[in-house]
């Protein structure tokens, strides 16, 4: 047989040198893969801001159209109902209460005209003369007088010569309680 000259070298153990370069490399690893986790946390932060964000655009969008909804014209039937609740609210009564408390001699109302949704009245007087009449006006602005009548004013007045009156248009602003709306 042949024989066979098998030299075995000696085993040699990793230098310094490659243990040292190892160690730096895992490092390296671990440091990059802590930046990256870092960097994927802070993905999924940004991700959950971002949601919030949409939410509260969102909601914010909503919040928006509501008020835009209640800030819409009024339906066709606004202007009536307001109308009618000025009607209701004006103080017509308490009017004619005042007109039976007041009286004064040579004076007669011969007509009156309420307009409650304009909220103003028109009283028709016929006066034995100017000085009757303007005591009868000053007994109407007297107090006490309801908060919701306005003074009593003299639209026009004029003498009648076929029977020597003076015929009178007394006209007075009635106002309801402030709660509702002016009138557009």
């Amino acid at each position: 047989m042949n024989e066979l000259d098998v030299d075995f070298a000696p085993l040699l153990l990793p230098s310094r040198r490659l243990w040292v370069a190892a160690a730096v490399g895992a490092i390296a690893a671990a440091a990059a893969g802590a930046a990256l986790w870092q960097q994927m946390d802070g993905l999924q932060t940004s991700r959950e801001r971002l949601a919030q964000q949409r939410a509260q655009a969102e909601a914010n969008r909503s919040v928006a159209a509501g008020l835009a909804r209640q800030s819409a014209p009024p339906p066709a039937y606004h202007a009536s109902a307001m109308r009618m609740l000025r009607e209701r609210a004006t103080p017509w009564p308490e009017l004619l209460t005042m007109l039976e408390r007041v009286v004064e001699d040579g004076v007669t109302l011969s007509g009156i005209s309420i307009e409650a949704g304009e909220g103003r009245a028109t009283l028709e007087v016929v006066a034995s003369d100017h000085a009757v009449l303007q005591r009868y006006l000053a007994a109407l602005n007297s107090p006490p007088r309801h908060p919701g009548i306005g003074p009593f004013a003299l639209a026009q007045a004029n003498l009648d010569n076929s029977n020597g009156v003076v015929r009178a248009r007394l006209e007075v602003t009635l106002r309801g309680p402030s709660i509702l709306p002016a009138k557009p």
